[in-house]
């Protein structure tokens, strides 16, 4: 077995654990292990063949024509959103949306047929499907009005919250996330509650309010790990490595985002493997460490590529572009920064647009181009401005005098 599927069987191990009890469940996993391929049925002179996703998709179509055989209908949805949370945090997002798709259509109680909504809604926002992601929402929010499930309706909120601040959105970001907060205020859920804090904090971050962010991050990250939830303790890792990269502090960013590495590793969480290879890349580049910053630039973008993450993707040509203009290769960085922009302009990400125009701005500044540089960084000026970014204004300024 490949260690990703190896991690794959244990996570499907404690799903069936609670749906058939242990004995039950042993035997069906010692019965997918059976059906992976052995070497000597591997055509090894095929460069594009990919043992390793066959097994993937024969242990969860496996895995899935067992449960349906063996669940009534009325259990058989929520076997599936357990099984298909744990597919959209690997890189099996396109197959979890997939199978999703396909079971909503036989989902009989109303309540579950809006849990898959948002875990679809979710997976959505990942790979940056905007407007279907709203539709998707609005659709389990009627729902879940009539039911009066307020827990529920907030994890909608956090999700709209998190959707907006994707885009660069950050007051509409704030409004769904308070809103979220509201609806808690008598449904405790410490999970829920954790992540909306470290929504906030990511928030303040941005606004440069990083004093008021390192306390959100914090409390979340206590909570999170009081609650073992693995892959928020790798990603609020992550998060807290942005603060460090924020305030300078490269030693402990690298340390932070080391620790969401080795997590993220260890469980095959390829969003966050592509996020937190990107930001130690961010670091390398900050301290001219030019030949570690193009590994794990790529590195980045395999992760990226197999998690569909196109907004990192995006972030990734910023990044490249800078190491090029640091390399005083113009013409390429030029380049790169025109393809980040593209990609962040067909995204609707405003943010990233922004850190795009402000780094081509410089770059303009670097070859004496003052009318580009002006045009350029009076862009990124206009979006820091109504996010009331205030050191980023300043030194924006500063450049324009």
């Amino acid at each position: 077995m490949h260690n990703k599927n190896e991690i794959l069987l244990e996570k499907f191990n404690r799903v069936f654990t609670g749906y058939f009890g242990n004995e039950m469940a042993s035997g069906f996993i010692e019965e997918l292990k059976s059906k992976t391929l052995t070497q000597e049925k591997i055509d090894n002179d095929d460069p594009d063949f990919s043992r390793q996703m066959v097994e993937v998709r024969i242990l969860i179509d496996s895995t899935i024509t067992y449960a349906a055989s063996k669940l009534v209908e009325d259990i058989y949805p929520g076997f599936i959103l357990e099984l298909t949370t744990i597919l959209s945090e690997t890189c099996c997002i396109n197959l979890a949306e997939e199978i999703l798709i396909n079971t909503i259509s036989v989902a009989r109680s109303d309540k579950t047929y809006a849990l898959l909504l948002l875990l679809l809604a979710d997976i959505s926002i990942r790979k940056s499907f905007w407007d279907n992601s709203i539709n998707l929402l609005n659709q389990a929010v009627e729902i879940l009005n009539e039911f009066d499930d307020k827990l529920n309706l907030a994890k909608c909120e956090n999700l709209f919250g998190t959707l907006y601040g994707e885009k660069g959105e950050i007051q509409s970001a704030k409004k769904h996330f308070l809103k979220a907060t509201e609806y808690l205020k008598d449904n405790i859920d410490e999970n829920l509650s954790a992540s909306l804090e470290n929504n906030l904090a990511i928030l303040e971050n941005i606004s440069g309010n990083l004093a008021a962010s390192k306390e959100h991050y914090y409390n979340a990250l206590k909570k999170f790990e009081a609650l073992k939830q693995v892959k928020k303790i790798a990603e609020t890792r992550h998060n807290i490595g942005m603060l460090y990269f924020a305030e300078r502090n490269y030693e402990n960013a690298v340390s932070e985002f080391d620790k969401a590495i080795n997590i993220a590793l260890r469980e095959d969480f390829q969003s966050v493997l592509s996020i937190s290879y990107l930001a130690k890349a961010n670091v390398l580049l900050s301290i001219k460490n030019y030949n570690e910053t193009s590994v794990f630039c790529y590195k980045a973008m395999n992760a990226a590529i197999k998690s569909d993450d196109k907004l990192t993707i995006a972030d990734i040509y910023r990044i490249i572009g800078i190491l090029e203009r640091e390399m005083n290769h113009y013409d390429s960085a030029e380049n790169y920064f025109h393809v980040s922009l593209r990609l962040n302009k067909e995204l609707a990400n405003q943010l990233n647009y922004a850190e795009t125009a402000y780094e081509l701005g410089n770059l303009y500044n670097l070859k004496r181009n003052k009318d580009a540089m002006s045009e350029w960084l009076n862009k990124a000026l206009t979006y820091y401005t109504e996010i009331n970014a205030s050191e980023k204004i300043k030194e924006i300024e500063e450049l324009l005098k």
